[in-house]
């Protein structure tokens, strides 16, 4: 048992060395709060045994911190005099035990055998609830190996999406294998719920029950409440085809489905990201199923299946034509790169009819997209512009979406080596992905060609980014990062992200603490700014009259921690004291999703009426891929995510009226589809769409969607269509 010993007080420390020692537990000695934090941080302990009152950091707020990193740990306090409020703080804690001096050695050490009895207690508990999953998810797969279920084998693997989920937000393995027993008893409820054996449901571990009850007040952590509703999402759309038609009404349903199949796919597990995404593609006409398509195809693809690849970008390109011309420029520049990528024979023609599209609706990413691929896969165009435009306009989350095909055909075409033009670009994919660029760096035949690059060009920031010292030395043990600077990347539209460094930052980084990842985005969202202590305690614990600079103390170390990723690394603290305030550090680059978003929305406010309007209005829908901390219901989260979703919302509705007055009925269509998934009782997008398909003549769909409009009208706020509507539902019906 590994004691962490804290006492300012050197004669006192050392007796409680000595006489810990002697009864054979190992104990580490630190003479202050900082000194504590560093050791903790380093290795992990059984119990901390701390004195309150010291120079600096005190012991309770060491003891808070070092719970954050470790909740298990266990504590014993031991101080001459306690005010009430440290008392009160040492019960807000957990603190184990209180021992008043002066007191006797056999005081302290029956306190430790105490709290490290207790740790036995607690493990012997776990070790219970290990052997009880154990036994249930071995009685199950009999159970399921010898039934007659139609279904038997998808439940077994519902348990496999979930083990995979778990793992990749870094849970630990004890609530990874609770969350795979949780997911298949509900899969196989849902399929045949009488045929549940009775001494399951009988016999349930505590873990396995919070997770299945998933109430508001049920004892899981977010990541692991996470992960169950995706997998429970999963099994309601997997029932049965009419169930699952019935669920892709659902926009926020099918928008988690499709992060968990991309969750899958970025694991690398292929097998179970192609059956998720093919459920999603069966969902209806929506551009959830569209994606979703591309997603199947792309996944065959990278699984060494290239004729069914080819089947399925067909498909997502037939599916997306009939969803509209954003998303069918969107689709058929990726679909066309994929059928490059198996020589197919259409490729060409899809990149050619993708550009052409793409232009016309001022999607410039798409655009320098296509031109790369035609120029590489066909050298069709001028190389050094494509190159020089794609790196200009592609985004942070463009360079880690393309990175898979782009990273390669880059280095394997001997025109792009040959281009001054490939350096940045290539730099800045690396970046983006090192663990997938060291992937593909590091083979044999690759090799040679980059060594060729890195003759060409002695440019340090690329050299280092390539994993070579300089031209003429071999590649380093390991790919490094760019000597520019240190940078944050943060995605919080939709799905969490973060890049430290160009590097994905582990879920296991985090240490369960959902509140660090917030104080990072609050920070990010005006990363010039230095907020004070008062203003993030307010905005992270707002009315909680317990919550204290010790507990943002605590979050700061967390968030440290995080982003140092475990190791001490080269010193440089990403989050930084100034004066009385907390910010990030000002030679730290940070790149926000939102905050790029914002930036888009005010370049297409400020060119109403301009040429280029059209161009700044679809970077915002481009860029706009989800809610921003959907999950997050703080003030200021709340807040943001209102502000962006109104801001897409102004750039959609001004998109519809171009394209209404541009006769482009299709895009109309598409554009009040997305404002009505964001704001399902927008009267002026049912009229949009009813006056597109009239024009289209389509009056029953005209009709279909003001009855649809209808319903959720009256269900959500009790109220009737506006005569506008009413009029142009009189018009379809004589139409018909």
């Amino acid at each position: 048992m590994r004691i962490l010993l804290v006492e300012d007080d050197e004669t006192a420390l050392e007796v409680f060395r000595e006489a810990l020692t002697e009864y054979e537990y190992e104990v580490v000695t630190a003479r202050n709060g900082e000194d504590a934090l560093q050791k903790a941080r380093q290795q992990s302990f059984d119990l901390v045994v701390t004195d309150i009152r010291m120079p600096g950091t005190d012991g309770l707020q060491a003891l808070e911190e070092v719970k954050a990193l470790n909740p298990d740990t266990k504590s014993i306090v031991v101080t001459g005099y306690a005010s009430e409020a440290e008392t009160l703080k040492a019960m807000q804690i957990g603190v184990g035990e209180y021992l008043k001096k002066p007191f006797r050695l056999s005081e302290l050490l029956q306190a430790v055998k105490r709290q490290l009895e207790r740790t036995k207690v607690d493990e012997r508990e776990r070790s219970r609830e290990r052997a009880l999953r154990a036994t249930l998810m071995w009685a199950l797969k009999m159970f399921l190996g010898e039934s007659r279920l139609t279904r038997a084998s998808w439940v077994q693997e519902s348990g496999k999406w979930a083990i995979t989920l778990g793992r990749q937000l870094g849970l630990p393995e004890e609530e990874v294998e609770s969350l795979s027993l949780a997911t298949i008893l509900f899969a196989l409820n849902k399929t045949a719920p009488d045929a549940l054996p009775a001494f399951v449901t009988s016999s349930l571990p505590d873990s396995v029950k919070a997770l299945l009850e998933l109430g508001v007040e049920a004892n899981v952590n977010p990541e692991a409440r996470q992960v169950m509703e995706a997998a429970q999402r999963l099994a309601q759309s997997s029932v049965a085809p009419e169930q699952a038609r019935e669920a892709s009404d659902d926009y926020a349903s099918r928008r988690g489905m499709l992060h968990v199949a991309l969750s899958l796919e970025a694991a690398g597990d292929w097998e179970n990201a192609s059956v998720a995404l093919a459920e999603l593609s069966q969902s209806g006409v929506n551009r959830e199923a569209v994606l979703a398509s591309l997603g199947a195809a792309r996944v065959a693809w990278k699984s060494g299946k290239a004729d069914q690849a080819r089947d399925l970008a067909r498909q997502a390109y037939t599916l997306a034509r009939s969803v509209g011309p954003m998303a069918q420029a969107e689709v058929v520049v990726e679909a066309g790169i994929l059928l490059a990528l198996v020589k197919a024979d259409e490729a060409r023609g899809w990149l050619a009819e993708g550009k052409k599209i793409c232009e016309g609706l001022g999607m410039s990413t798409r655009v320098s997209l296509a031109a790369l691929a035609e120029a590489l896969f066909f050298e069709a165009g001028p190389l050094p512009s494509s190159l020089r435009e794609a790196h200009l306009a592609l985004t942070p989350r463009d360079l880690v979406e393309q990175g898979y095909w782009l990273l390669p055909a880059m280095v394997h075409s001997q025109a792009a080596r040959a281009c001054q033009e490939i350096y940045p670009l290539l730099t800045a994919l690396v970046s983006s992905s090192p663990g997938r660029a060291q992937r593909f760096l590091r083979d044999p035949k690759v090799q040679a060609l980059v060594k060729e690059l890195c003759q060409r060009n002695s440019d340090p920031e690329f050299l280092k980014a390539m994993g070579y010292q300089d031209a003429g030395m071999d590649q380093t043990a390991e790919l490094a990062t760019l000597p520019t600077g240190h940078s944050l990347r943060l995605f919080g539209l939709g799905k969490m992200e973060f890049f430290v460094d160009g590097r994905p930052l582990a879920e296991a980084a985090w240490k369960r603490n959902q509140k660090a990842k917030l104080l990072l985005f609050r920070l990010a969202l005006d990363p010039q700014r230095s907020y004070t202590d008062e203003v993030l305690i307010e905005e992270l614990w707002p009315g909680q009259e317990h919550a204290n600079k010790a507990n943002l103390n605590a979050l700061r170390a967390t968030l440290r921690s995080a982003l140092r990723g475990g190791e001490a690394g080269d010193g440089f603290e990403y989050i930084v004291r100034e004066g009385k305030g907390t910010r990030i550090h000002p030679e730290c680059k940070v790149v926000l999703d939102a905050r790029d978003l914002q930036e888009a929305v005010q370049r297409a406010r400020q060119s109403k009426g301009e040429p280029f309007e059209r161009l700044h209005l679809t970077k915002v829908v481009e860029l706009y891929t989800g809610p921003f901390l959907e999950a997050c219901y703080l003030e200021w989260a709340v807040s943001t995510r209102n502000g962006l979703e109104q801001s897409v919302l102004e750039s959609l509705n001004r998109l519809c009226q171009l394209a209404e007055e541009g006769q482009n009925h299709d895009q109309v269509l598409e554009c009040s589809t997305r404002i009505l998934q964001l704001d399902r009782c927008n009267q002026e997008a049912y009229r949009l769409g009813m006056q597109a398909y009239l024009n289209s003549g389509r009056p029953e769909q005209a009709v279909r969607l003001f009855e649809r409009g209808q319903r959720v009208l009256k269900t959500e706020l009790e109220m009737e269509p506006s005569i506008e509507l009413l009029s142009l539902y009189h018009r379809a019906k004589l139409s018909i």
